[in-house]
């Protein structure tokens, strides 16, 4: 295994002498403090492609707290500058016990990672377990924009959020809706931050040669799509608008699918399709034989898909197929104000956009495991009932959901820009210096 160590000296004597620290919550108000909390040892792994990761850590380190980081890539190191980490590049097979025996030796007391599907951070996840480690999962947020996601454990299918309506009865009444603070956050500086990830990255055959990267497309097939598929969207738009005017001008029950990444984690992941071809089947089969025979379909991609699967074809053959295609329209891009106003029902994968729908008192159907898929918010009785019998959401028990999710696993903040990132890090420093988590004092 090769290993390069990087002030690990200084790191274990920090280590030895505990003290306690008084933490500002910026989250809830200018001069708000969060109780006394013990110094802790944070364990970086891998986080979004922009500069949140070391901000943060800086942050905890002036609270007082330990900081390390295992770097995998180039890009991971690029971002992390010249702190105080470690460098993984030995085959995958080998990081539980690598994992576990810095753990041990370094005393760490919580991970702290972006996203749980990628194959290091489920390895490390259940090394956190079997070690009593808190494990601190980041996301982009389940409400967008101005908020990101930080829960234990996990996230999206494996959030701690209870999916008991109960729950959300007892607890919602006791929690305040919070107001975000808004910031911009302009595409091309997240566009600018992946491309230099990437562009380090390209050096991982000489300096992380064992790193494989999950992800099904590569960067540079994207980028190609994207140069492709991003200027013809107003285009498309224009379009999709003067079709679905005159279609919401008519007397049809509509029923809107939210389409997801092909690549998306919480599909494959989190839900019985292997990806969105076989997830559009299993809609419009099912739609074929149990919407009523005057329904109609409108399907809406992904804003950032790369455009790598021609949907627009794959969709007509299979309406065809089941002879819909009078019946079905399919948009890279239209006003969903519009559609979420008169939809009949709104269906789902796992997208937080159904958090939308639910907001506009939508009948919802997710067909995979999300934090929102709650009996009372979503349709519970199956796709093939859902055409006839959908029921829109309890509208004060979404009110409860959101304040508590807000409240319990949200941070106000972003990712990509100076502004939001200033934000994240202020809200999230307060959250993380912290013994026990929001939800958990609700629990």
């Amino acid at each position: 295994m090769r290993l390069r160590v990087r002030g690990h000296e200084r790191a274990v004597r920090a280590r030895s002498g505990a003290r306690r620290v008084r933490v500002a919550d910026h989250s809830r108000g200018p001069g708000f403090l969060m109780a006394v909390s013990t110094r802790r040892s944070f364990l970086f792994l891998q986080g979004p492609a922009s500069p949140f990761f070391p901000r943060l850590a800086d942050a905890l380190l002036d609270d007082g707290h330990a900081i390390d980081r295992i770097n995998f890539t180039a890009g991971d190191a690029l971002f992390w500058g010249r702190r105080r980490s470690l460098r993984f590049d030995d085959d995958f097979a080998g990081l539980e016990s690598f994992l576990e025996g810095c753990c041990v030796s370094l005393g760490f007391t919580d991970l702290v990672l972006f996203g749980d599907h990628q194959p290091a951070h489920q390895t490390a996840l259940l090394v956190a377990r079997k070690l009593g480690i808190r494990s601190l999962v980041f996301e982009q947020g389940y409400f967008q924009p101005h908020w990101i996601t930080l829960e234990a454990g996990g996230v999206n299918g494996h959030s701690p959020l209870p999916r008991d309506p109960k729950w959300y009865r007892e607890v919602g009444p006791r929690i305040a809706p919070i107001a975000p603070q808004s910031f911009a956050e302009p595409t091309w500086t997240r566009a600018a931050y992946d491309v230099a990830y990437h562009l380090a990255n390209a050096t991982n055959p000489l300096f992380f040669s064992h790193y494989r990267d999950a992800a099904r497309v590569g960067a540079l097939r994207e980028y190609a799509g994207y140069a492709r598929r991003l200027p013809m969207l107003p285009f498309a738009r224009r379009s999709a608008d003067a079709r679905l005017a005159r279609l919401l001008g008519g007397r049809a029950p509509i029923f809107l699918v939210l389409m997801q990444r092909n690549d998306d984690a919480r599909v494959r992941d989190h839900s019985p399709y292997a990806d969105m071809p076989a997830f559009l089947e299993a809609v419009l089969e099912s739609f074929a034989h149990h919407a009523p025979p005057t329904a109609r379909l409108v399907i809406k991609n992904h804003p950032l898909d790369p455009g790598h699967t021609p949907y627009a074809r794959l969709i007509q053959t299979q309406a065809r197929r089941w002879a819909v295609h009078t019946r079905v329209q399919f948009h890279e891009d239209c006003d969903l104000r519009m559609l979420y106003e008169q939809a009949q029902g709104v269906v789902t994968v796992n997208s937080s956009a159904a958090l939308t729908a639910l907001a506009h008192v939508r009948p919802t159907i997710a067909l995979g495991r999300a934090p929102y898929n709650i009996p009372g918010l979503t349709f519970q009785d199956g796709l093939d009932e859902f055409w006839c019998h959908a029921a829109p959401p309890e509208t004060q028990l979404f009110r409860y959901f959101r304040s508590v999710a807000t409240a319990c696993s949200q941070v106000n903040g972003g990712y990509f820009s100076s502004a939001g990132i200033r934000l994240a890090v202020a809200n999230c420093a307060a959250v993380l210096s912290q013994e026990r988590l929001p939800l958990e004092e609700f629990l």
